[in-house]
């Protein structure tokens, strides 16, 4: 009797708590607003019972039909989209235009009693309306394709939180696919007033990676059991990469998918993301905010500083070639020192504002080639890291340096000049020229900025050629005798620190 009654309640609880906000919660709620409350639950119950029959028949007959596994995947996120399509379909039955004449109605009515359906005929539409909805929505509801589905909860509350860990993955599937039917309005008021999407994104992330981190704690604490590592072993979750070889730079729509069967591989890809999406914002920002963007790629550069010496270490044992090169240690690193260099930038806007001197700013942008110079030697190491990363990202590591390099010579050039020694300035800016000339970029966008940079220099050095040549007279030196420039780096990392709701998890084992 007792484990009758256990089975009884855990069966009805665990019920109850997965059922609750899932897209046939929805259908029957907008169902029982627009139609007569009795048929909408007639049907709904006869559907759910149906499915309840057929579920514990295939759990009598066949307990090992259904593989313990968790398939997470950027582009696989439907089921919005088919809540979409069954309110759109019933929208459409609410709303029928008006001004038919009663006589024109009955005819219609009389046309329809007609060509009704078999089952029509017997039973009252909506009640089969409500049937047919909630029976295919729950026919193979990939709800239960989640963390619930691959770790046995052993209490109510445990499946609570693996339901609720699965629900805010959801979430940033379909914002990351762009297949959320939320609505604008909706969308703000969730993420508590937030107009921005990356801003929206961001809360996403930091609602999902809070209950992440707990889960990966209590796993780790029972990590050698061997449920625990038969479970692992059967965790499927599958990412797209975005600095793939044949991919845009932070496009996460890619076809190719990588899979580790590892918790950690989730976490690591999931702080990628959350670093592209603070950068994205402090882009976002930048021309009207210039301190709050500079502290937000110092964040960025934090995630992905914990990325490379705290989480992706851990990967060591999966070869290069199985996972994206978002989860190795290189290509955070790299990123890392892009996000201090985008910092950097941004800071000498704002010394640029308070008119900082052109000796200064030569070496602040100098300090901004320095990183990228660093993470150009991460790049061309030949590591196996980064053998697959796209060549959009060297030639935007180049780009950006190189841009940086040309407009530190100006200022020095400047600095130069201001101090009498004109002969050096004028070497300077040739030798700028001629190394810009060398890096011209392939894509558009980066080739417009850099030749506006080099018209600047050859007008400032068409300048000074004709004052030397009229008025100084002085020698001009070689590139051997040209002083080596001097960078500053000004910018750090802010350290990532990684959050963890403290609830207690219970696993059956």
């Amino acid at each position: 009797m007792t484990s009758v009654l256990q089975g009884f309640s855990k069966s009805l609880a665990m019920t109850v708590l997965s059922e609750i906000g899932d897209k046939t919660f929805f259908a029957a709620a907008i169902l029982a607003m627009r139609h007569p409350r009795r048929l909408v639950l007639s049907g709904c119950l006869a559907a759910l019972i149906v499915m309840t029959i057929l579920s514990a028949v295939v759990g009598w007959a066949a307990p090992n039909l259904v593989s313990e596994y968790a398939h997470f995947s950027l582009n696989l996120s439907w089921e919005s989209e088919e809540l979409a399509e069954v309110e759109a379909k019933l929208d459409a039955d609410w709303k029928k235009p008006d001004g038919a004449t009663k006589k024109g109605e009955k005819v219609d009515d009389d046309m329809k009693k007609q060509n009704r359906p078999f089952l029509s005929q017997f039973f009252s539409p909506i009640l089969l309306k409500a049937f047919s909805i909630t029976f295919f929505g729950e026919w193979g509801d990939k709800s239960q394709i989640v963390f619930e589905d691959v770790f046995a909860a052993l209490d109510p509350c445990t499946l609570e939180q693996l339901k609720e860990l699965s629900s805010k993955r959801r979430v940033i599937e379909e914002t990351i696919n762009d297949t959320s039917s939320i609505t604008e309005a909706i969308a703000r008021e969730m993420s508590g007033g937030l107009t921005s999407k990356a801003e929206q994104d961001l809360h996403k992330l930091k609602e999902y990676l809070p209950l992440l981190g707990n889960l990966i704690f209590h796993l780790d604490a029972i990590s050698r059991n061997r449920q625990v590592i038969h479970w692992i072993s059967n965790l499927r979750i599958q990412w797209s990469s975005a600095l793939g070889s044949s991919l845009s730079l932070l496009n996460l729509m890619g076809a190719k998918y990588f899979q580790l069967n590892n918790i950690r591989f989730e976490l690591g890809m999931t702080l990628f993301l959350y670093g592209a999406i603070l950068r994205e914002r402090a882009c976002e920002i930048s021309p009207v905010a210039l301190v709050q963007s500079a502290t937000l790629f110092r964040e960025a550069a934090g995630v992905y500083l914990y990325l490379s010496q705290e989480v992706l270490p851990s990967f060591h044992s999966a070869n290069a070639g199985q996972k994206p090169p978002e989860a190795t240690s290189s290509v955070a690193s790299v990123m890392n020192l892009i996000c201090l260099a985008d910092a950097q930038a941004v800071t000498i806007r704002k010394a640029e504002e308070k008119k900082a001197t052109v000796g200064l700013l030569a070496k602040l942008h100098y300090g901004v080639a320095e990183f990228l110079i660093e993470a150009s030697g991460i790049l061309y190491s030949g590591n196996e890291e980064v053998k697959d990363v796209s060549p959009r990202l060297f030639e935007y590591v180049s780009s950006f340096k190189s841009l940086h390099e040309l407009r530190s010579k100006r200022y020095l050039a400047q600095d130069l000049q201001a101090l009498g020694q004109v002969g050096l300035s004028i070497g300077i800016l040739r030798e700028a020229l001629n190394s810009a000339a060398k890096k011209i970029p392939g894509e558009e966008s980066w080739r417009l900025i850099i030749k506006e940079e080099i018209d600047g220099v050859s007008e400032a050095l068409a300048k000074l050629e004709r004052e030397n040549e009229f008025v100084w007279h002085e020698k001009i030196p070689s590139s051997d005798e040209l002083p080596l420039p001097q960078g500053s780096k000004i910018v750090s990392a802010i350290p990532y620190q990684p959050m963890r709701y403290e609830r207690q998890l219970v696993f059956k084992i």
